[in-house]
């Protein structure tokens, strides 16, 4: 058997060196997920079509709106829902864990209420996923590429 003694000299640098490594990861984390967020947000804004505008396919020749189809990302009708598109990276927690909130975040002229309701469905709508197929494509992406795996997804 062979005995080893490794004794580590000028330990402050070898300290110090790890902080700055630390830190040079959480930065690289931190303008990934804003990368991320910035692509996300490209990608819900343009999957809204814009078809939702007045047409003259309605009764008696009169105009009506044509809608999206269920389980498609909802037409632009007044551009409210697709301004209010943002992101939002912050840091919680004791370990400053990193969080993206993406969504309909920034206000227009008021919150817009019927987001959730799209995303979602209601009683007497089916749902119009615009988020969902987005993040989870990321998610996937994240996944394969860097190992990123995500505990919790949820929708507010």
């Amino acid at each position: 058997m062979i005995k080893m003694s490794v004794t580590i000299v000028d330990a402050d640098k070898v300290i110090s060196a790890l902080k700055k490594l630390r830190n040079d990861i959480n930065n690289a984390s931190r303008l990934f997920m804003m990368k991320e967020g910035a692509e996300m947000e490209s990608e819900i804004k343009n999957s809204m079509k814009t078809g939702g505008r007045l047409s003259t396919k309605g009764a008696r020749g009169g105009k009506q709106r044509i809608h999206s189809q269920p389980n498609q990302p909802p037409f632009v009708q007044t551009g409210r829902l697709r301004a209010s598109i943002g992101y939002l990276l912050s840091k919680e927690g004791k370990d400053n864990n990193l969080f993206l909130d993406i969504g309909a975040i920034r206000e227009t002229k008021g919150e817009v209420t019927y987001a959730k309701a799209l995303e979602l469905g209601t009683s007497k709508m089916a749902p119009r996923p615009y988020l969902m197929p987005v993040v989870k494509r990321h998610i996937d992406k994240w996944e394969k590429e860097i190992g990123i795996r995500i505990d919790k997804l949820k929708i507010k």
